[in-house]
C-alpha cells in the first residue's frame, strides 16, 4: 500500500471542503484531523462522508497542530489568518500547503517564508493550479526554449471570474479590507498574477488602476495594469469579477512570431523570419509580412488541486527538494507583491518600483482597513 501522510485541514468553507474531497481520493493521504471555528460543520461533513468518526475535530488551529499527530496541514482559512497559522505550524515542524494568496501583504509573506526556512527540511506548497494546466506548461516550455525569440510585449485578459452580489453578501468577510485584505487582486487574480511571474520572470515596476465598479463591496472588482518586466518588455493586464461570458486570453509577441492562448486554444502565428531581421534588413518601406497560423495540440487536462497535493505528499514521503514542486509555497510571495504594488499604484497615482517598500504599503493598507481612505 505504501506510506500514508497524516494530514490536517484547517478551514472548512467552500475551498476547505473541496480540498477534503481531493485529499480523500489520494492513496498517500490519511485525513487525520480537521479544524473550523464553526463546530456545526463537523456533523455536516460526517453526513456527507467527507470525514469519519476517526478524524479528530478541533475549533482552534493550535490544538489541531499540537494534538492531532499530523505531519502536514492544509491552511484554507480566510486570507488574514494564513500567516499566524502557517508560522505556528512551521515552528512546530509540520509540512504545509497554504492556499493562495499565502498572505495579505508582502511583509507578511516575508515572515512566513522566514518561518519556513527556519524549519528542518520542511515542504511548503501553495495552490497555484494554473501552473499545472497543459496549455500553460506548453507556453512555459516555448518561452524557456526560445521558440518565440525575444519577447517584445504581452497582453493578458482574465475575465472568467464572474461573481454575484450574493457571493459577497453570503460570506460577509469577503470583499472587505479587514476580513479578506483585498478583493479581486487577493482572491481571484492571484492565479493570473502568479502566471505572470512563472512565465515571464521578475518585474521591474507596475502602473495600475483598481476600481470598485460592479459590486457593493469595499474592495476592488476591476483592475487594469502595465507591468514592466526585468527583461524590459511590457505586460498589459486586465481582470474583473464583473464580466460575462469572459475570457482567458494571453498574447505573447515574440521576435519569431506570436503565441496566442484564447481560453484552451493555442495558436502560433509563425513569421517567415524574425521581425528584428525584417525591420533591420528589408528594402521595403511598408512590408506586408504574411504569417502562418499553426494550431498547437493540447494534452488532456488533469485535476490541478490533486497534482499539487500529490506532489507535496510525495516530496514528504521521499524527501524531495521543495523546488521540485510545481507550486513551491515560497514563490507565492510574487503574486502578493504584485497585488500590493497594483493597489499602491492605484491609490497614489504613481508607477511603483519593485521590490515595494514594505513599510509604505503597510501604512497604506492600514488606512484602507481602518476606513481612512478608499478606492
Amino acid at each position: 500500500m505504501g506510506r500514508k501522510v497524516n494530514v490536517g485541514v484547517i478551514g472548512l468553507g467552500i475551498m476547505g471542503q473541496g480540498h477534503l474531497k481531493t485529499l480523500k481520493s489520494i492513496h498517500s493521504c490519511k485525513i487525520a484531523a480537521v479544524c473550523d471555528s464553526e463546530s456545526w460543520r463537523f456533523d455536516a461533513l460526517k453526513k456527507e462522508k467527507l470525514i469519519d468518526e476517526n478524524v479528530k475535530c478541533f475549533t482552534y488551529y493550535k490544538e489541531l497542530i499540537k494534538n492531532c499527530g499530523c505531519e502536514c496541514v492544509a491552511v484554507v482559512t480566510p486570507h488574514p489568518f494564513h500567516l499566524a497559522i502557517s508560522e505556528f505550524a512551521f515552528n512546530v515542524g509540520l509540512h504545509l500547503m497554504c492556499d493562495k494568496p499565502i498572505t495579505v501583504t508582502v511583509a507578511e509573506a516575508d515572515r512566513m517564508i522566514a518561518a519556513w526556512q527556519k524549519g528542518k527540511n520542511l515542504k511548503f506548497s501553495t495552490m497555484y493550479t494554473l501552473r499545472t494546466k497543459p496549455h500553460n506548461r506548453i507556453i512555459k516550455e516555448w518561452i524557456t526554449n526560445g521558440k518565440l525569440g525575444a519577447i517584445r510585449r504581452v497582453e493578458m485578459t482574465c475575465t472568467t471570474w464572474l461573481r454575484t452580489q450574493k457571493y459577497y453578501s453570503g460570506q460577509p468577510w469577503r470583499g472587505t479590507w479587514k476580513g479578506e485584505g483585498g478583493g479581486l487582486l487577493l482572491n481571484q487574480a492571484p492565479h493570473d498574477l502568479d502566471l505572470i511571474y512563472w512565465l515571464f520572470g521578475p518585474c521591474r515596476s507596475i502602473w495600475a488602476k483598481a476600481a470598485r465598479r460592479f459590486h457593493e463591496i469595499e474592495t476592488e472588482d476591476e483592475v487594469i495594469a502595465v507591468f514592466t518586466m526585468e527583461k524590459g518588455f511590457p505586460v498589459t493586464f486586465y481582470a474583473t469579477t464583473g464580466e460575462a461570458p469572459g475570457k482567458n486570453y494571453i498574447e505573447i509577441v515574440g521576435d519569431k512570431g506570436t503565441l496566442i492562448k484564447n481560453d484552451k486554444d493555442l495558436i502560433f502565428r509563425k513569421l517567415p523570419e524574425p521581425i528584428s531581421k525584417i525591420i533591420a534588413g528589408s528594402t521595403e518601406l511598408f512590408p506586408v509580412v504574411k504569417s502562418e497560423d499553426v494550431k498547437i495540440d493540447i494534452p488532456a487536462e488533469s485535476d490541478g488541486n490533486r497534482i499539487i497535493f500529490e506532489e507535496l505528499l510525495d516530496a514528504i514521503i521521499h524527501n524531495r527538494p521543495n523546488e521540485t514542486l510545481t507550486a513551491p509555497g515560497n514563490e507565492g510571495i510574487h503574486s502578493v507583491e504584485f497585488a500590493n504594488a497594483m493597489l499602491m499604484s492605484s491609490l497614489t497615482g504613481k508607477e511603483v518600483s519593485l521590490p515595494i517598500n514594505r513599510r509604505s504599503y503597510n501604512a497604506l493598507f492600514n488606512k484602507l482597513r481602518d476606513g481612512k481612505i478608499s478606492l
